[in-house]
């Protein structure tokens, strides 16, 4: 059986449409956990109405604690031998949930990723396949897409090792969870399969960041560096993320930005990365602190720009 979790709040308007992407499933050993994260806009009733529609739903109401502490309650509730998650604004293509029991259980998995669809955009496989891996091979190989709803895992690794999401984290925790995972696995695989529809949410927790989330991430995920080497380009991109919207989108004192950025250790800019990002990056490794000065001063010239 899968045990899929989807932590709610206040989502009345689009959660129906995840729920029967579920119900609407080929494969039928499932059971759906709904976490009511304390929602006010009767979100929590349409949980009920699908507890009494279909045996294999449950649902759970909790003050609301943030979407760490909703899957965490979910995990603590789970029965199956296997894990997905859905937020509850996104779906399953209809044949998810057989596609990966059956890949899973047929490989020996750990952990199985799988590619998505983003907003309106269909496709059906990307043509990524891996074969099964080791964690260190999936990281080197640069597959890690650390979306906790693009995944499906073995409870054991779970269970056997008290993983959970960091409840202190209000962005980044299903990037974290991901490499606790992985510490703990031994067989991994990603495919090309696109087994999820991801909404774009303009309320989601990256569109509402504080300074104090950017500090939160670079203290926690350094360390991750040391753990998976093959994952510190990855991990440097988060980090010089986090330290350049410090530098462009608050008022942290530079003195507090500069010890953020020792403490953080950024070896490398990824290619990708915005010219605004390049180039506090390249002057940030001669001093930190005229980085951000000619970050905010850029910011009052060109205001909107990054």
């Amino acid at each position: 059986m899968v045990s899929v979790i989807i932590p709610i709040y206040n989502r009345a308007g689009m959660l129906e449409r995840s729920v029967r992407s579920v119900m609407e499933q080929s494969w039928s050993d499932w059971e759906l956990i709904l976490v009511d994260d304390g929602s006010t806009d009767g979100s929590a009733d349409i949980c009920d109405g699908f507890v009494a529609a279909d045996p294999r739903i449950r649902a759970f109401h909790k003050q609301n604690g943030g979407v760490s502490s909703a899957r965490n309650l979910g995990l603590d509730e789970a029965r199956g031998e296997w894990l997905a998650f859905l937020d509850a604004d996104d779906r399953f293509y209809p044949d998810a949930l057989e596609t990966m029991v059956k890949k899973a259980e047929q490989d020996s998995l750990d952990m199985l990723q799988f590619a998505y669809n983003r907003d309106y955009v269909a496709g059906e496989n990307d043509g990524r396949d891996s074969g099964v891996i080791t964690p260190e091979e999936y990281l080197s190989r640069g597959l890690f897409q650390g979306s906790v709803w693009s995944v499906c895992v073995r409870n054991d690794i779970v269970r056997n090792n008290g993983l959970r999401f960091d409840s202190g984290l209000r962005i980044a925790e299903d990037q974290l969870f991901i490499y606790e995972l992985l510490r703990h696995s031994e067989r991994v695989e990603r495919i090309g399969n696109v087994l999820y529809w991801y909404f774009d949410n303009a309320s989601g927790a990256y569109a509402n960041t504080r300074p104090g989330d950017n500090m939160d991430i670079i203290g926690k995920f350094g360390p991750y560096k040391i753990t998976f080497p093959a994952a510190a380009r990855q991990i440097d991109s988060l980090l010089l993320g986090c330290l350049f919207n410090l530098a462009h989108k608050s008022d942290v004192p530079a003195e507090r930005i500069a010890e953020l950025w020792k403490l953080a250790d950024v070896q490398s800019c990824a290619p990708w990365k915005s010219l605004g990002v390049k180039l506090f990056w390249h002057l940030a490794r001669l001093s930190p602190k005229f980085a951000t000065g000619i970050v905010r001063l850029l910011r009052r010239v060109f205001p909107g720009r990054e």
